[in-house]
């Protein structure tokens, strides 16, 4: 599953895993590592450390996670 593509949709793809503490008790039952846990990074910062880092714009992010989190679906379904 690699290919060349648009670097944010590998960003969306990566934060469709990561569950934060207020996350509803169904997305925490997907949790596979300790993303809740006190002092971790939200989505929201990581990608906004990721827009700096790179001086990238992440105005339109919220599509790169919706679009990530659809992947996931379909991954599980």
């Amino acid at each position: 599953m690699a290919t060349i593509g648009d670097p944010l949709m590998d960003l969306g793809n990566s934060l469709a895993y990561w569950v934060e503490s207020g996350d509803p008790e169904a997305m925490q039952l997907i949790r596979l590592m300790p993303t809740n846990i006190k002092g971790a990074l939200t989505r929201k910062e990581i990608a906004q450390l990721y827009a700096t880092g790179t001086s990238t714009s992440i105005d339109n992010f919220d599509f790169y996670y919706c679009f990530g989190l659809f992947r996931l679906s379909v991954i599980a379904q």
